[in-house]
């Protein structure tokens, strides 16, 4: 983008754009980032691409960043983003021969729709893990509520008589079906 505009990033957007979204990014996609780099570095290593002994340097050098967390990174506004932000800290630890072998045959996008699918599938399934909590209690509480009458309505007009006990299990099929199959398909 620098590139374009022919000059360095103002402080103001340096301060107000470039680094809350650096900031945002390393806090969220971290992990999920680190796990992709080590199993591409695997990759790049039992395919015979990078060498094993480079290979290790650089999983041990994850490793140690990894268990550091993301502090351990020094963001840099003039690399823009969180993926040359990485590369970067790697090649202060280990040198550009070995750590400038990480991204080989691997685009920003890659490594990026793989870090959304990994973070998208963690919130799925702690989702799925609420409302299948959640569809527990319901019926807990269907099966204490069998002898509790209500009405039961239809098109907004109160029609036959029912138990709170079957309310609430439809309520807990409904979820079933609307929050895990259906959020499962997606």
């Amino acid at each position: 983008m620098r590139e374009r505009l022919g000059a360095d990033y103002g402080h103001e957007i340096v301060q107000y754009l470039v680094m809350p979204r650096l900031t945002s990014n390393l806090e969220a996609s971290y992990a999920a980032m680190m796990r992709v780099n080590r199993a591409h570095v695997l990759m790049l290593a039992e395919e015979g691409i990078v060498d094993r002994g480079a290979a290790g340097k650089l999983l041990r050098c994850l490793a140690e960043m990894e268990s550091a967390g993301p502090a351990c990174v020094t963001l840099d506004p003039a690399k823009e983003d969180l993926y040359f932000n990485l590369e970067a800290e790697v090649i202060k630890r280990i040198g550009a021969d070995v750590g400038g072998q990480m991204h080989t045959g691997r685009s920003r996008n890659d490594l990026y729709a793989t870090v959304q699918r990994m973070l998208a599938r963690e919130h799925w399934l702690r989702l799925a893990t609420m409302a299948n909590a959640l569809r527990r209690r319901l019926l807990d509480m269907a099966a204490q509520q069998i002898d509790v009458v209500m009405t039961g309505y239809t098109h907004l007009q109160p029609a036959q008589p029912i138990t709170l006990g079957h309310y609430l299990s439809g309520v807990a099929d409904a979820l079933a079906r609307d929050a895990c199959w259906r959020l499962g398909r997606a």
